[in-house]
């Protein structure tokens, strides 16, 4: 198999064929429906997920048109739960990725994410997800605060900081209740 071709546009850094090739095997293996290679695919790829280069071969194998689907969304997944663990700086007590591999990740995801079928797209979003609230996590706030994100977990949060911010532009009257009743006006009104 070759990788380069495949990916040239995608992923500025190149990892070699023959570590991309072992990577697909071990992905192979770990979807495996025998148990030992199951179990021992899994061991490999947990000992060699933060060593450098290695998000960025993920990021490859999951790019590669050529290779199977299911690999690449084993792929994309491992991708997923690595960043979503590792990627953070302030986090203390966790293994870190390499600023490196960062660097070309986060170079080549929104790339990817245009390009990529909807079954990857959705695990490469929560990459993109992951580094974005680590790396930007000053104007995560503001958007939040502002009402730009969309995600129904956040509608609540977003309802909340709407309020907040009507409630200082309103008269203290329609705080204390007038607005819900005619009686609470009066009363409102007097306090």
């Amino acid at each position: 198999m070759s990788f380069i071709a495949e990916t040239a546009h995608t992923c500025p850094v190149k990892v070699s064929a023959p570590e991309l090739n072992a990577l697909v095997s071990l992905l192979q293996g770990a979807m495996s429906s025998e148990r030992a290679t199951r179990k021992a695919s899994e061991e490999h790829l947990v000992s060699c997920r933060y060593s450098k280069g290695h998000p960025v071969a993920l990021f490859q194998v999951l790019n590669a048109g050529q290779v199977d689907m299911s690999v690449r969304q084993m792929a994309a997944i491992t991708l997923k739960n690595l960043c979503s663990t590792a990627w953070d700086p302030t986090e203390t007590g966790s293994l870190r990725l390499h600023e490196e591999d960062k660097t070309t990740v986060r170079g080549a995801l929104l790339g990817a994410l245009l390009q990529l079928p909807p079954n990857l797209r959705s695990q490469l979003t929560e990459v993109a997800k992951s580094v974005i609230y680590s790396d930007y996590p000053d104007k995560v706030i503001k958007a939040r605060v502002c009402g730009c994100t969309k995600t129904k977990s956040d509608a609540y949060n977003l309802t909340v900081a709407r309020a907040a911010a009507n409630d200082r532009e309103r008269p203290v009257k329609w705080r204390l209740g007038a607005h819900t009743s005619g009686s609470a006006s009066s009363e409102a009104g007097g306090a």
